[in-house]
């Protein structure tokens, strides 16, 4: 009996069909020799091997001086990167590249050129992304990128271009062939960084690799003796700028690699990608990345949906595979002395709940400062000329209090306030600022200044309090220190979602929009005298800077993706090259975004991610068409 058969297909903008035989044949544009396979995939190529390993010193000023949260000027002259912005230049470079080919190719076959609905929530993300970024009141820095970021609104537009440039380039075995070789060299290269990195020392800290990484203009001023790095010995972070992009790493490739071992027929290539796969566990364990373990941990569930069946065919292997996983962390554990154990305690460990704390509030007025102690009101009022101070209660009665006179500290002995004291202090080096500095549950210095009361910040900045500060609420509020302190941040996160519904703050800018000077706040999130460059999860990044219905197009997009390959795995009669290629891609970007789950959105691996999306969209219409043809022979 014949049966009817649902596929999921790709459409062109135009209805003739002269362009193609089929609706799966590969548009032509140019030739198919492999030549011309290796010229227009060769930027795609850069972007997944070379790109991620790309580290060079980079000096520049931030320009943050005029916002309170930031110093007056950089503490050390110009800040330096290594990681980013060399990675977000190279990126640019090729998505231009990119951009051009696609033109050309446009132009060439014009409206026959391949495309898939699911790109519509993509476009629209982008779209979304480029508005916020128009309208943002930040700028220029959703063009230029921020530090500790470097992700621009071009390099998002450029992230798009990559997904579906990989999508209408890879037509056949032999483009995805290259590609994933190209992935193989990345990696291999990588692999040898976390080695030193976890038993030996650093590269990037021996002769060779400073030579590589500093420019040299930068030698004299810098050099080898005098760098620092955040890093300590055994800790892995490859050449990805921080340990936690290293479980993003990890749990994007490791599964591809590992369906690799299934798709190769060669014997020598089974052993070439199950070493990847040993390597970057062992990079792993070594960044101690706890969102990297459950990222693996989720993509391999999802590897047995897809292909698990009654075979031994699988299972033999599977089982192999986790005893080289378990020998791995094994190995490593007992040739270091790693922390991982430890801070994957910390990862699933809530804590108690905090209802409140000490000191909850802060007021500068004109006539007084007011502290909120455990729900009773303190009002201080300072005599500068006298180095005197009056300090009462919410009624306006005077507190007791003790004075030494040798240092002009005021102790206040109310019950209520019990153990706070106050002190006359010099605010600046040049002690041309005279303020006075209060003790309770930390130290906060203020200033009186033409005519009012400032909070004089650790930055040496003057501002009034309560300042610019997100109301926090629900869970995360009453568990700060929940996945090593992101209760917090998600804390003061999540009330600038409804603000940024529609159009987000721009491109790169969570840096302003986060309430980086409710500096109450931070000391008991536990970050005080630090500023959020970024809220340890993508999907509030996301939705706070390009805006919520951006975060919804783009789930979209990715969940359309993903339930492409999951029914084409699932419908697959025989494994094949391409199911497996579908399958290990589906699983890595899964993990992947399991991980962004407490990890941001980096110029460091989201190039590899956007490139393996539109491979791995291709490769499932691929092996649909190879399902199809096994059907018919039945």
């Amino acid at each position: 009996m014949a049966q009817t058969k649902k596929k999921i297909t790709y459409k062109t903008n135009a209805g003739s069909q002269h362009a193609r035989q089929n609706k799966y044949k590969t548009v032509r544009f140019g030739d198919d020799s492999l030549k011309f396979k290796l010229l227009t995939l060769a930027p795609l190529a850069v972007i997944i091997a070379i790109v991620p390993l790309l580290v060079r010193a980079y000096a520049y000023d931030t320009g943050l001086y005029n916002y309170d949260f930031y110093y007056p000027s950089d503490p050390d002259g110009a800040r330096l990167d290594f990681f980013l912005h060399c990675k977000m230049v190279a990126f640019l470079s090729l998505s231009i590249i990119l951009v051009c080919i696609l033109i050309a190719k446009l132009t060439v076959e014009k409206k026959s050129i391949k495309f898939s609905k699911i790109f519509i929530p993509l476009g629209i993300y982008g779209f979304l992304a480029l508005l916020s970024s128009i309208f943002s009141k930040y700028q220029p820095y959703p063009w230029t990128g921020v530090f500790e970021q470097f992700e621009s609104v071009f390099v998002l537009l450029g992230y798009i271009v990559t997904a579906y440039y990989a999508f209408l380039f890879v037509n056949d075995k032999k483009d995805i062939v290259i590609l994933i070789a190209a992935l193989t060299v990345g990696t291999l290269l990588m692999i040898p960084l976390g080695i030193s990195q976890a038993f030996f020392k650093d590269f990037y800290q021996t002769e060779l690799g400073y030579k590589l990484i500093m420019p040299n203009s930068l030698k004299q001023s810098i050099p080898l003796d005098q760098m620092v790095w955040p890093f300590g010995k055994g800790t892995v972070y490859l050449s990805l700028y921080n340990p936690n992009y290293v479980g993003s790493y990890a749990a994007l490739l490791s599964p591809v690699f590992l369906m690799m071992v299934f798709a190769a027929r060669n014997v020598i290539l089974k052993i070439v990608y199950a070493t990847m796969y040993v390597g970057l566990l062992l990079a792993l364990f070594g960044s101690g990345s706890r969102a990297g373990f459950i990222g693996i941990g989720f993509s391999l569930i999802l590897l047995v949906v897809l292909f698990a069946r009654k075979s031994l065919r699988f299972w033999i292997p599977m089982i192999l595979i986790a005893v080289l996983s378990i020998g791995s962390l094994s190995f490593y554990l007992k040739k270091t002395d790693s922390t991982l154990i430890q801070r994957l305690k910390e990862a699933f460990t809530i804590g108690e709940a905090v209802d409140s704390f000490p000191l909850s509030a802060i007021e500068t007025n004109d006539d007084d400062v007011v502290l909120t102690w455990h729900d009773n009101r303190l009002h201080i009022q300072f005599d500068s000329e006298y180095f005197a101070f009056n300090v009462l209660d919410d009624t306006g009665t005077m507190l007791p209090a003790t004075v030494d006179y040798d240092t002009s500290t005021l102790t206040i002995t109310d019950e209520r306030f019990n153990g706070i004291t106050v002190t006359p202090v010099y605010l600046t080096e040049a002690k041309d600022m005279v303020g006075f500095s209060v003790r309770a549950d930390g130290e906060w210095n203020f200033a009186r200044y033409n005519n009012t009361y400032y909070y004089y910040t650790p930055y040496g900045k003057l501002i009034k309090y309560p300042a610019n500060t997100a109301t926090s609420g629900g869970w995360f509020a009453k568990h700060p220190a929940f996945a090593s302190k992101r209760g917090f941040i998600w804390s003061k996160t999540l009330p600038l979602l409804p603000e940024n519904f529609f159009l987000g703050t721009g491109a790169d800018t969570f840096i302003f929009a986060f309430p980086q000077t409710d500096f109450l706040a931070l000391k008991n999130g536990g970050f005080y005298a630090t500023f959020m460059t970024k809220p340890h999860n993508m999907y509030m990044q996301v939705g706070v800077q390009t805006g919520v219905l951006s975060l919804i197009a783009m789930l979209a997009f990715y969940f359309m993706y993903l339930v492409i390959c999951i029914r084409t795995s699932l419908k697959m009669k025989k494994h094949t090259f391409f199911s497996y290629i579908s399958g290990g891609i589906a699983a890595g970007t899964f993990g992947y975004m399991i991980t962004q789950l407490i990890n941001d959105s980096t110029i460091t691996v989201a190039p590899i991610y956007w490139a393996l999306i539109g491979i791995g969209l291709s490769a499932s219409l691929l092996a649909q068409k190879e399902n199809d043809e096994i059907i018919k022979t039945l």
